[in-house]
């Protein structure tokens, strides 16, 4: 029971562990958007730009691995990733600090946009499902739903396919935290005007994440490759 309560008065350990009673106690806290700004997300979003740092200095060979480099040299479908790759450890071989500090910057500001980008999908896709529209709302749950994802991206360091593993498995966890939230936080299927045409909470819910789940891999996708593009314009200028 003590660690229980130890545990509860974190609201991200309980978060991660105990997501629907996390919610209900995130909701009695009523964040505002520059509130989660300034006291999670500032924060949270450095974690991959840590992971990349560390990369880029005492991690070098597990962040870029030489026998990646070889296997990718050689393959005609990863040639993107290998002139990426190959840039980057270009760069940092050369030493310039100038330009790892740019990169840096670019990925920070990347992982700054992604509950801009989260939040304005939940906040534009609840009322479809019968839910809250409020924006302070549909960006809490991006910001807290988001914890995850960023915690996971240190492992962004480890490029292998364990590295990997972790990174897609924190981003899972993710999505299951929107759609916790749905039910218990944005309240899906609770605002239909006809009682007969109400479903249940967990079934608007579900409908409700993989709406979110392909819009977000759409267009972070996008966004992903417009970050890697000015990055990699960095690296050979």
């Amino acid at each position: 029971m003590e660690l229980r309560n130890l545990i509860t008065k974190s609201l991200i350990i309980n978060l991660l562990i105990f997501p629907k009673e996390a919610w209900k106690k995130i909701e009695k806290r009523n964040f505002k958007i520059p509130e989660l700004y300034l006291r999670y997300v500032i924060f949270f979003a450095l974690l991959p730009v840590l992971a990349h740092l560390l990369g880029f200095t005492v991690l070098r060979d597990l962040f870029i691995p030489v026998e990646q480099l070889e296997l990718m040299k050689n393959d005609p479908q990863a040639q993107e990733q290998y002139q990426y790759l190959l840039a980057l450890l270009n760069m940092l071989n050369d030493g310039n600090f100038s330009k790892e500090i740019l990169v840096l910057i670019v990925i920070y500001i990347s992982e700054l946009f992604s509950p801009i980008l989260l939040g304005a999908i939940i906040f534009f896709l609840s009322p479809a499902f019968e839910g809250i529209k409020d924006p302070d709302k549909s960006f809490t749950v991006a910001v807290f739903s988001l914890i995850p994802m960023w915690i996971g991206k240190l492992f962004y360091v480890f490029n292998n396919p364990v590295g990997m593993t972790i990174v897609f498995g924190a981003s899972f966890y993710t999505f299951y935290l929107v759609y916790v939230a749905g039910e218990k936080f944005l309240k899906l299927g609770s605002n239909s005007s006809r009682k007969e045409q109400k479903q249940d909470p967990q079934i608007k819910s579900f409908q409700f994440i993989i709406v979110v789940v392909i819009l977000y891999l759409i267009i972070s996708a996008i966004v992903g490759m417009i970050t890697s593009k000015i990055i990699y314009k960095i690296a050979i200028s």
